[in-house]
């Protein structure tokens, strides 16, 4: 059979090809071509070969090695228990079936073939510096601390994986925290070792400082009380931005906020991991004070008393009327007898006194703070005729009522104990 040059042309362009395909296939290479690692430590290994582009196809024990593919950098990290093997594959990514594998050894040494000065020793004849020593961090979150030494660090030992995972790039000891606790990372290079403890607090960069009152509002020279919870649950009051206003305090998770002057106050609380939450503070003058009277467990005695004490109080006052007309009516006939020139038929008249605004009461219980009712009004009117009480008449037996029985009780040669006993009710009778 004749060969046309067109066809010996085709089949010249194929061989070509095929050449430069099997170029291509070259298997791929490791520098190092074996590697011996310490656990914890991390090194690179360079790949070469195959088309340029890569991927991990295999690692046949997770357990003895971690690794990150970069480009054609392979980065390892040994696992804790030596003595382990594993073989780890890379492919070229356009030709799948080239392929090389990579055998890694965990051992206390942490060195390879061809980087034999990585050795993990315990020397610090020239121990790695480091930006930071002591480090405190919060789960989920990374941080990175700076090396200062010869260079071609590696990670050894980390003390505790689960608090803590460690890598190195270039002079950057980057940290990530997985859980609370204390761990110790141990960088290496030629000629020594250094440390850095990790401190991982309890709370998650998701959490937050919550206080009981979003907006709480406190009156000048009184006191209340919030409480802090979320974060670690063990708190610092890290700022108090007007402490002429407001005297904050913070016990355990108890927030003790006391006014000193109006205006506002941001506070901010703080946990042991640096979550930190702020609550603003109003000092005003018309807060709620104690000085209203106290709820009770139950709800209907609070109108029904309050009731009882308007009856009595609106009883009295008509009372004290009637007396006050019956007086006005005697005024106005003196007057006009004294105006008709007939002396003969004058009398001189009753002013109202004091003693007869108040009317006669027989006080027959014995009453004490938060008590009221009738006999309570009662007894307000009274001091007030007396010149002991100044307040207003609600019925209620509160701190101004009891004030001004220790007025009463001092003037009348009884112990002063601001409540109406059997001593003090004879005094009130008389």
């Amino acid at each position: 059979m004749k060969t046309s040059k067109k066809t010996l042309l085709i089949l010249l362009v194929l061989g070509a090809l095929t050449a430069s395909s099997n170029v291509a296939l070259a298997a791929l290479s490791f520098n190092p071509s074996s590697v011996t690692i310490a656990p914890g430590q991390s090194l690179s290994v360079n790949i070469s070969g195959g088309d340029g582009n890569y991927y991990a196809s295999a690692n046949t024990n997770t357990a003895a090695a971690q690794l990150n593919l970069n480009g054609s950098t392979l980065t390892l990290t040994g696992g804790s228990n030596t003595g382990d093997t594993t073989n780890i594959t890379i492919c070229s990514a356009v030709t799948p079936s080239n392929c090389g594998t990579l055998t890694v050894t965990v051992s206390g040494s942490g060195s390879s073939s061809n980087n034999n000065n990585n050795s993990n020793n315990n020397s610090n004849i020239n121990a790695p510096t480091f930006s930071q020593n002591n480090v405190t961090m919060a789960p989920n979150t990374t941080q990175g601390v700076t090396i200062n030494g010869i260079g071609n660090y590696f990670i050894s030992n980390v003390s505790n994986h689960s608090i803590v995972t460690a890598s190195i790039t270039n002079n950057t000891l980057n940290l990530t925290a997985n859980a609370a606790g204390s761990a110790t990372v141990t960088v290496c290079q030629s000629g020594g070792c250094g440390n850095v403890t990790v401190n991982v607090g309890g709370s998650s960069s998701g959490s937050t400082i919550i206080f009981s009152q979003t907006n709480p509002i406190v009156a000048p020279g009184n006191t209340a009380k919030i409480t802090v919870s979320g974060g670690t649950n063990v708190y610092n009051l890290s700022n108090n931005s007007n402490p002429i206003a407001l005297v904050a305090t913070l016990s355990n998770n108890s927030l003790a906020l006391t006014g000193v002057t109006a205006g506002t106050s941001i506070l901010t609380v703080c946990d042991s991991g640096n979550i930190c939450g702020s609550v603003t503070v109003s000092i005003a003058n018309n807060a709620p004070t104690q000085t209203t009277p106290p709820p009770t467990t139950n709800t209907t005695s609070i109108p029904q008393s309050y009731a009882q004490a308007l009856l009595s109080q609106i009883l009295a006052m008509e009372s004290q009327l009637s007396q006050f007309q019956n007086q006005l009516a005697q005024l106005k006939a003196s007057i006009q007898v004294l105006i008709s020139g007939n002396f003969s038929s004058y009398a001189t008249p009753t002013l109202p006194t004091n003693s007869s605004v108040v009317g006669k009461y027989t006080f027959t219980q014995s009453l004490d703070i938060d008590d009221s009712g009738p006999e309570v009004t009662a007894l307000q009117n009274y001091l007030t005729a007396k010149g002991y009480y100044s307040g207003p008449i609600t019925g209620y037996y509160g701190s101004l009522t009891e004030s001004a029985v220790k007025k009463f009780q001092a003037a009348n040669g009884i112990t002063a104990q601001g409540n109406v006993g059997p001593s003090t009710r004879a005094a009130l009778n008389q």
